[in-house]
Formats: C-alpha cells, sequence, structure tokens
C-alpha cells in the first residue's frame, strides 16, 4: 500500500483554480493592493500618514 501523503501534498480544488487563474497563488496580495493604491491616490498624505501605515503593518 501506498503511504498517505502529507496535506502540503493534497490538492484543494478551491486553491488550485486560484493558482490556474492568477499564474500564482495569491494568499497575501490583498494587503499589499491596497497600500500600492492608496500611495497612487494620495501621494500628499503617504508622506506623513503612510509612513505609520507601513510601520504598523511591518
Amino acid at each position: 500500500t501506498l503511504p498517505c501523503p502529507p496535506p502540503e501534498c493534497v490538492i484543494i480544488p478551491s486553491e488550485k483554480r486560484r493558482f490556474k487563474d492568477t499564474g500564482r497563488v495569491n494568499f497575501g496580495g490583498h494587503r499589499h493592493h491596497r497600500r500600492s493604491k492608496r500611495h497612487t491616490q494620495n501621494p500628499a498624505a503617504a508622506g506623513s500618514s503612510g509612513n505609520q501605515d507601513e510601520m504598523e503593518y511591518g
């Protein structure tokens, strides 16, 4: 009999679909996209409050 594969090797259909659609898995993409979007919308505000946001998020 074959041994059970570890959980990392089990393919989850929803994750497979997500990977197939984008070409890469999007796990932390939302936060990064939001930060870059804020920079382009408010270049003036990014100088004062943007630095604090980046420090809070790490």
